[in-house]
């Protein structure tokens, strides 16, 4: 159908202001009439109108769009009847226009544009795959393997300090348990003392001589002596 069969269509319903046939998938504007002056290009409807639809299908779920949509403004109602999966058939009626005979003269055109309506096109741009953009290839280049991290600085310098003999580093700690005044707690507060482990107190074989050093400061500040007989 071209223009103007589609506006002799149309052109007789007196409160109708414009009316527009728009391609659903696209936006594109495949029809129109005009009466007069409109505030909106007919091109803007267009692609405003298949924006609705497809917003109206997220809404409910469906893959469909809703047969029919009003919108009514001060001084223009604005029908939007659905077609087909294709097309989207916009009238524009004076606000006066009662819904009902706006209905059935909407009813009447829909009937005599079934095989004059446009053929879906191709997918929009919604439905068509993201493409990566072109890049020129990049020579590889190897990266340097990155540095190990430092390793954490030991609390026993056991490289550089020489381990005290076990039998005089646990002479000190037998002394002092059978010596302390509280005898369950005296390793504990050696520890808190000293900054070093339980489970290095427990194995006085293993103190260095700084730590041995620390260990006797701390025994002496516990039993109150200045001097052990060691």
């Amino acid at each position: 159908m071209t223009n103007p069969e589609f506006a002799a269509l149309v052109r007789t319903i007196e409160p109708l202001r414009a009316c527009f046939i728009i391609e659903a998938s696209s936006g594109a504007l495949h029809r129109e009439f005009r009466r007069g002056a409109l505030t909106v290009e007919p091109d803007v409807v267009a692609r405003a109108v298949a924006g609705l639809a497809r917003a109206q299908t997220d809404i409910v779920g469906s893959s469909e769009p809703a047969t029919l949509t009003t919108l009514e403004w001060p001084g223009v109602t604005v029908i939007v009847r659905s077609v087909s999966a294709s097309a989207l058939v916009v009238f524009f009626f004076d606000a006066e226009m009662s819904l009902g005979l706006a209905r059935m003269h909407i009813t009447n055109v829909v009937d005599q544009l079934d095989a004059q309506l446009p053929v879906a096109h191709a997918p929009t741009v919604r439905a068509i795959p993201a493409v990566s953009p072109r890049r020129d290839p990049v020579a590889k280049v190897d990266a340097p393997e990155p540095e190990p991290a430092p390793a954490a600085k030991s609390t026993r310098a056991t490289a550089e300090l020489p381990v005290v003999g076990g039998s005089r580093a646990g002479k000190l700690l037998e002394y002092l348990d059978g010596n302390a005044p509280d005898t369950h707690a005296a390793l504990l507060r050696v520890s808190l003392q000293t900054g070093l482990p339980l489970s290095l107190l427990k194995t006085p074989e293993r103190l260095s001589g700084e730590e041995f050093d620390q260990v006797t400061a701390s025994v002496r500040r516990i039993l109150g002596v200045e001097q052990l007989p060691l």
